[in-house]
């Protein structure tokens, strides 16, 4: 429940926020559109799923799965790049995955020009 004299945000995507949940990101996020495969615990292969946000942390997924926090994902997207990490976060159809490996700031996946 929010604090009294705040209320819960809507994101653009759809996504309700409670307060102060932006300002406790890590680093800053860039939206995308990409689409992506991915594998769940090593085992379940999820094909269409679309890769929606990616930081130096972590990745925003939108995905018909249900996974729970902590299990193990890997995420491929266009040129066969292969990202792995954890679940971090699940929302409805949407997965948080908070990376093993960060990336670097001028990866063109985090470049905005």
């Amino acid at each position: 429940m929010a604090e009294a004299g705040h209320s819960f945000g809507l994101e653009s995507d759809g996504r309700i926020t409670s307060p102060g949940w932006a300002e406790r990101r890590r680093a800053s996020r860039r939206t995308v559109r990409l689409p992506a495969t991915i594998v769940l615990g090593g085992e379940a292969v999820i094909a269409g799923a679309t890769l929606r946000d990616v930081s130096t942390g972590g990745l925003g997924i939108e995905c018909h799965c249900v996974a729970p926090e902590g299990t193990s994902v890997s995420v491929r997207i266009v040129g066969n790049r292969q990202f792995e990490g954890r679940i971090a976060w699940t929302n409805g159809e949407r997965i948080g995955a908070e990376l093993d490996r960060q990336l670097y700031l001028d990866d063109p996946l985090i470049q905005t020009s």
